[in-house]
């Protein structure tokens, strides 16, 4: 799959560090060791798989917002199939605001149709134009499109940040408790992926080396 665009996340908080990590994600539920035993030709996800979340919130876990974003059915790419980006900000405090729901795709497409308008013109409406059509797409570089849904939300409750170092790397999770960062960082946790499972089991063969731990 292509990777997909990332959130935003203003760190305003000084106490905490996300630097080299993008977010993907807010889930909710309590954190728990699976019982069963997966088994894969290379790889014994025994006691590594750590996302089975007891209590469901939203879709899949995720933290079920009031307000909920509007992108246009018919905008899609490959690299942002939900169609929008949400913008969090992280208080001083260890707080989560979403602030707003941003539509990229949406302003993109509006310059892709300008784009065609001026290749189609003749040069003589072109020349007259120019100028007129140099402000538009101006406008529409920095300002235009359509502007994003403001929420200005404040997270509450028990939650986690999902964050990756990269789009179809392991999951890092760090927790809320009571709206609040937890910044312990022993009180993360972490989730390899598949290929990284797959590349420690080749590693313990090869060098004798144990699989990482579960946080």
């Amino acid at each position: 799959m292509t990777a997909q665009m990332s959130e935003k996340i203003d760190n305003q908080c000084d106490k905490v560090n996300f630097d080299g990590l993008l977010l993907y994600s807010i889930a909710t539920g309590e954190w728990a060791l699976r019982d069963e035993k997966f088994n894969f030709p290379l790889v014994d996800f025994n006691n590594h798989s750590l996302d089975e979340w007891k209590t469901q919130k939203g879709p899949r876990g995720e933290y079920k917002f009031n307000i909920s974003p509007t992108p246009s059915d018919d905008l899609m790419r490959t690299n942002l199939w939900r169609g929008y980006i949400s913008q969090y900000k992280l208080s001083p405090e260890g707080e989560l605001y979403l602030e707003k729901y941003v539509y990229p795709l949406e302003r993109s497409n509006l310059l892709f149709e300008f784009y065609d308008k001026c290749l189609k013109v003749e040069e003589k409406l072109w020349e007259e134009k120019r100028e007129q059509w140099q402000e538009e797409y101006e406008y529409l570089l920095t300002k235009g499109g359509r502007p994003p849904d403001i929420v200005n939300e404040k997270l509450t409750g028990n939650f986690w940040l999902v964050f990756r170092k990269y789009y179809e790397g392991g999951n890092i999770y760090v927790p809320f408790i009571d709206g609040k960062i937890v910044l312990d960082r022993n009180e993360w946790k972490y989730t390899p992926s598949f290929d990284e499972l797959i590349r420690w089991k080749i590693q313990k063969e090869q060098q004798g080396d144990t699989l990482p731990p579960n946080q």
